[in-house]
C-alpha cells in the first residue's frame, strides 16, 4: 500500500474535488476524525446530528392570563444547531390538568417568536394542539389527568444557542394550569403524578410543505 502525506488537497481547476471511482470504498481508520465545517451533501436524506431533551418532573402550577400565550414552567430546550441549514423537530408531551379543559391550546415558541400556529382569526382561540382530558365536566374533574402531545418542524436559520418553549393560551378566560398534577394534589390511589418533556432533534435534510404543496 502506498501512501502519500500532505497538509492539504486542492482541486488542479474549478472547486470539485473527486475522492476514488464509482465502486471503491474510503475507509476512515479508527480513532479517526473528520470535521465538517460546511454543508454535507449525499449523505442520504433526514440525518440526526444531535438530540437534546429537557425531561420535567417537578410539579407546578401557574397562573393564566385569558388570551395570554404562556411559557410552561420549565417545558424548554435549548440546542445549537450545527449549520445554517438545519431543520429542527420539537417534540412536547404534557402531563397535567386545567381549570378549563375544554378552552386549552398549546404551542411552541422559538425564542419570542410562536412558530406552527395556526394563523388567528377574529379572537378564537388558537395555537397548534388541544389537550385531551376524559373526564371534562364529570364528577372525576380536578383528580383525572389530561396530556397533549405535538411536534412541530422548525427551519431557525442560525447556529446560534436558540431556545424552544412550550407554551398554552386560553382564549375565553383566565385559568390556572397545573403541571404534571392533577388539580386536586392527593396522595391516595386516586390521584395522578406524571412527567413532561421537550424534545429537539437537529436534522440536516428535512423537507416542510405547507397545505401539502
Amino acid at each position: 500500500m502506498s501512501e502519500i502525506k500532505v497538509d492539504k488537497i486542492s482541486p488542479q481547476s474549478g472547486t470539485a474535488l473527486a475522492v476514488g471511482d464509482s465502486g471503491d470504498t474510503i475507509t476512515i481508520p479508527s480513532g479517526a476524525t473528520i470535521t465538517n465545517s460546511g454543508t454535507a451533501n449525499g449523505f442520504g436524506g433526514g440525518l440526526v446530528l444531535q438530540v437534546v431533551q429537557n425531561n420535567v418532573n417537578t410539579l407546578s402550577s401557574q397562573s393564566i392570563t385569558e388570551d395570554v400565550v404562556t411559557d410552561i414552567d420549565n417545558l424548554n430546550c435549548v440546542i445549537t444547531p450545527a449549520s445554517t441549514s438545519s431543520k429542527i423537530l420539537v417534540q412536547v408531551h404534557w402531563f397535567g390538568e386545567t381549570n378549563d379543559p375544554q378552552n386549552m391550546v398549546f404551542g411552541i415558541k422559538r425564542g419570542s417568536t410562536e412558530v406552527g400556529s395556526s394563523p388567528q382569526v377574529g379572537v378564537q382561540n388558537f395555537g397548534i394542539t388541544s389537550g385531551t382530558e376524559s373526564n371534562i365536566g364529570s364528577a372525576d374533574h380536578g383528580s383525572t389527568p389530561g396530556i397533549a402531545f405535538y411536534q412541530f418542524i422548525d427551519a431557525p436559520a442560525t447556529t446560534s444557542a436558540t431556545t424552544y418553549y412550550a407554551t398554552f393560551r386560553d382564549g375565553y378566560a383566565a385559568t390556572t394550569l397545573y403541571n404534571n398534577r392533577t388539580i386536586v394534589h392527593g396522595t391516595s390511589g386516586g390521584y395522578e403524578t406524571g412527567v413532561s418533556s421537550i424534545t429537539l432533534t437537529e436534522l440536516s435534510a428535512a423537507t416542510i410543505q405547507t397545505n401539502g404543496a
